[in-house]
């Protein structure tokens, strides 16, 4: 099972244009055997995007629908929380390191979270050696 963590810029543009490369990019992560990370952080940022009033007037939606969509990428995501607060300075672009953060969070959590056993405990290693390296 692969995993993906996809910036909300690419999210919100799925969801507002179906038929364009965002949406190529996030509904078969959502639909095939991928699983999907995000963090708390980059769903607050997803609410916030789709709630510009310049966005608002492409994609329509109401409050409550904005907010279901958000609930929807949730409830399709392995979520891990990030404090944007507390996060290590990574890349060039401040903005992007709670996204870095959120795939290093996701890959710890995601490999603990498999860790029942020893023996998946190596099976998880072993897993998460090759993902990342990707």
């Amino acid at each position: 099972m692969a995993r993906f963590v996809l910036d909300s810029n690419l999210i919100a543009r799925a969801l507002i244009s179906p038929n364009r490369l965002a949406a190529e990019i996030l509904f078969p992560v959502l639909t095939e055997d991928h699983l999907l990370c995000s963090s708390n952080f980059m769903l607050a940022e997803l609410d916030r995007i789709l709630r510009y009033p310049r966005l608002r007037k492409v994609h329509g939606l109401t409050d409550e629908q904005i907010l279901e969509f958000v609930a929807s990428i949730q409830l399709s995501s392995f979520v891990v929380d990030v404090d944007f607060t507390t996060v290590r300075r990574i890349s060039r672009d401040i903005n992007d390191d709670p996204i870095i953060e959120t795939a290093i969070q996701a890959t710890i959590q995601f490999a603990a979270k498999l860790a029942l056993s020893r023996w998946q405990a190596i099976a998880s290693c072993r897993q998460l050696r090759k993902t990342s390296c990707r």
